[in-house]
């Protein structure tokens, strides 16, 4: 069954345990952990509220430039979050960022808003796109966390209610909400490949979380009706998300899937049309 995991969702690095059938050994979602409170800047432009957050002042930004921000910008560290703090506090290094956050969820503020200060995170999206870094302890394929969610999260509610952007995806440089350095192209530096596939693919999560956030409820979901049309890997991806993520929504230690769902898990083909009348929970 180990073997059959791997082939369906590998990009989720789950793995069946002992006897355990498919259904069983997928972890529950970020819907089911408790959605942290809003924060908000202060006067100086540093970030705070409910958040686990240190406040640095990295030398490595510049004093004026920065407008109206268009959004928040997704990058991954490549790395450890100790050695992104010292990377941005480094003045010969001259790269920064507005936030990072680590796997646990804490999280440092480099740069304060409201100041028309730049960070240097993406080149020429730097005056108008704060960036988060994301500490992926150089394994950029492992999925953000559910506490880097929350975290993300708060970030990113705190942002568009300062900044006034839309609460939304979008992968133009001319856009609003939250984009991905890699959109940036080569004028954002060049990073193609930044945050990585199955990060990008998390977004819908992070933005998720701060609607959640800002009405004070459970992370938002909605309910699909299969047709006997439809597989379980084109629902995922009709929703922008991975098939292992629309799993773990669905059930999972404490929260077990529907009979008529996990019989067709079980089965082994996520790109099978499913049965006709299951009812999928999916991202609102």
């Amino acid at each position: 069954m180990t073997s059959l995991l791997g082939r369906l969702i590998a990009d989720a690095r789950v793995r069946a345990v002992g006897p355990q059938r498919v259904a069983d050994s997928i972890r529950p979602a970020i819907a089911a952990l408790p959605v942290p409170g809003r924060c908000q800047f202060d006067a100086e432009g540093w970030l705070r509220g409910p958040i686990q957050i240190t406040h640095l002042t990295t030398p490595n930004h510049s004093g004026a430039g920065f407008g109206t921000g268009r959004g928040v910008v997704i990058h991954t560290e490549a790395g450890y979050e100790a050695g992104t703090v010292a990377t941005f506090m480094n003045p010969a290094n001259q790269v920064s960022a507005f936030w990072s956050i680590a796997r646990g969820g804490t999280c440092h503020q480099y740069v304060p808003v409201g100041h028309g200060y730049c960070a240097w995170s993406q080149a020429a999206g730097n005056d108008a796109w704060r960036g988060v870094e994301d500490e992926d302890q150089t394994h950029p394929s492992i999925p953000l966390t559910a506490k880097q969610i929350a975290t993300f999260g708060q970030i990113l509610e705190a942002c568009s209610t300062y900044d006034g952007f839309p609460l939304e995806i979008t992968d133009d440089v001319n856009g609003t909400g939250l984009i991905t350095h890699g959109d940036g192209g080569v004028n954002w530096g060049n990073h193609p490949s930044c945050p990585g596939s199955v990060r990008r693919a998390q977004r819908p999560q992070i933005i998720a979380m701060a609607k959640a956030i800002r009405t004070g409820t459970a992370t938002p979901s909605a309910e699909y009706v299969t047709d006997g049309r439809v597989s379980w890997v084109e629902i995922a991806a009709e929703h922008k998300i991975t098939a292992a993520y629309l799993l773990r929504l669905n059930g999972g230690p404490g929260q077990p899937f529907p009979e008529d769902m996990r019989a067709y898990i079980n089965d082994g083909n996520l790109k099978a049309p499913m049965p006709a009348k299951i009812t999928v929970r999916v991202p609102g």
